[in-house]
């Protein structure tokens, strides 16, 4: 595969953010501050989002107290600090625009319970509820559309989209773990049966991808929408699949199903 330009890091290690490359799929760490990770990555691959924690003396933790949208050279080009008490996210993309992240999570404001969901954080710290959830209803999966009006997500076996014009939610299909495709045209999804499809934003065109697979999660375009991330379930194996070629490369054995694709990120470079 000629993917040079390409590399996928690793979501969700304190202290360090591992990457890997495509032509040699070994992983590579690059030191972050202590209580520090990475939580999510731009859909352009040219940005990372760091969620930055504290102690405050006792046994635990606080959750993210700032979100450091860096460049992949490790810069920072913004802070965030939320006005609430703290936030975890399962799942997390910056927009387009680069002034705002949606993420699957929690977040608690003070003196109050957490509130599970979709939420937006703007760049001001502002935080917003977009769909309040249950915990184990809490979206796995999330994309934004090209021009940063809608955000998909997955709910209880639900392929939806928020409109963020109109505050609204449309239903898209039956599935989970969409991803919306760098061009914009179409949102990868595994469908009920394991799987995977593709649809446009507007519910047409609904056909099939991947003869024989069975997803293990879901799917991750790479940022130049050629290359499709995704486990193989049957083979356990987390696999990239060229969708110009069809050639399709085994990155890593995805470890009895525990480790997927769900953990990577595509960047545009190869990390150093």
């Amino acid at each position: 595969m000629e993917a040079k330009h390409l590399s996928l890091v690793e979501i969700g290690i304190f202290g360090q953010i591992r990457a890997i490359g495509l032509l040699d799929p070994v992983f590579k760490p690059r030191k972050l501050a202590d209580q520090s990770y990475l939580m999510g990555v731009s859909a352009s691959g040219e940005r990372l989002l760091i969620g930055v924690q504290s102690h405050d003396g006792g046994y635990e933790p606080k959750m993210n107290d700032e979100v450091d949208v860096t460049n992949l050279n490790g810069a920072t080009l913004a802070k965030i600090h939320p006005f609430i008490r703290g936030m975890l996210s399962f799942c997390a993309e910056l927009s387009p625009d680069g002034q705002s992240v949606a993420f699957g999570g929690q977040f608690a404001r003070f003196n109050a319970r957490s509130i599970f969901g979709l939420h937006l954080l703007e760049i001001s710290g502002n935080m917003r509820t977009l769909v309040k959830t249950t915990e184990a209803q809490t979206p796995l999966s999330i994309g934004w559309s090209r021009d940063g009006r809608t955000i998909v997500y997955d709910l209880d076996g639900k392929v939806l989209l928020y409109h963020l014009d109109t505050d609204s939610v449309s239903f898209l299909t039956d599935g989970s773990r969409p991803t919306w495709s760098a061009d914009g045209i179409w949102i990868a999804y595994r469908r009920p049966d394991g799987t995977a499809g593709l649809i446009r934003p507007d519910g047409t065109g609904s056909k099939s991808i991947l003869d024989n697979v069975r997803l293990g999660w879901g799917l991750r375009w790479t940022p130049d929408g050629r290359y499709l991330l995704y486990t193989d379930a049957v083979a356990d194996a987390i696999r990239v699949s060229d969708t110009e070629s069809g050639e399709v490369a085994t990155i890593l054995k995805s470890i009895d199903g525990q480790y997927t694709e769900a953990r990577l990120r595509w960047v545009r470079d190869v990390l150093r």
